[in-house]
């Protein structure tokens, strides 16, 4: 899949590139669910609902990502070192096997407002909405930095990840709690046979040095680990 990039600042936004003031710049988890809930809606609305999860990885790339953005002067969608965000994935756990797209913003508006402002301003956009309405990126993440004096940095990161299925003749997948992760204990529940996972983000065992997935089993609610040995593609 082509990887897709849209830059904004429209006419209603200020966009100034001014390095954080130390005492009440920062990153900024309550802004960046305001932008969730605004292009996990959009999402829903024009792809079918529900289309896509937001993953705690993806979040904590754009968080980083809208911070670097102020530090190193407010640049576009390639840094200094000429890497754009899918070159960090790894780092933060992101798996990024079909491609990637990403949208950026800054606001002046005020913390209850900037969220819906810039999505129309992104909707208005004909790059930006091609990100946004790509509907084959089932995964994404939103981070926000703000300044002191009040301007908010915006990113938000697309990606396409593998669907996979449970491959377990004749049993059942465990899923198990965050604590499983390292040392494969406290078992949530069973996911049938070839029931659907969604994958999200991995981390290796401490323990046995397996590779885990944190899944969501659909259309069931719940969540929890599977190590990848019990995970395959579909048939």
């Amino acid at each position: 899949m082509k990887r897709l990039v849209a830059l904004l600042a429209t006419a209603l936004l200020a966009a100034s590139f001014i390095l954080p003031t130390a005492a009440f710049a920062g990153n900024r988890p309550d802004l960046a669910d305001l932008v969730a809930a605004e292009v996990k809606a959009e999402r829903d609305s024009y792809c079918g609902s529900p289309n896509i999860d937001r993953s705690s990885a993806r979040d904590n790339v754009t968080a980083w990502r809208a911070q670097d953005r102020v530090a190193n002067g407010g640049y576009d969608h390639e840094d200094p070192d000429g890497k754009f965000i899918w070159d960090y994935f790894d780092s933060f756990g992101v798996k990024d096997d079909t491609g990637a797209g990403e949208i950026v913003g800054v606001s002046t508006y005020s913390d209850t407002e900037f969220a819906a402002h810039m999505m129309v301003a992104w909707l208005n956009s004909p790059t930006h909405e091609a990100v946004i309405h790509t509907c084959s990126y089932d995964s994404f993440g939103a981070g926000v930095w703000k300044e002191a004096n009040g301007t908010k940095w915006v990113n938000v990161v697309f990606t396409n990840q593998p669907v996979r299925y449970a491959n377990n003749p004749g049993g059942t997948i465990g899923i198990y709690s965050a604590a499983a992760a390292a040392c494969g204990s406290t078992k949530l529940g069973d996911i049938p046979d070839n029931g659907r996972l969604i994958q999200y983000d991995h981390k290796t065992s401490t323990c046995d040095g397996v590779l885990w997935y944190f899944v969501r089993w659909t259309p069931g609610p719940l969540t929890g680990w599977v190590k990848s040995t019990k995970v395959t593609n579909s048939p």
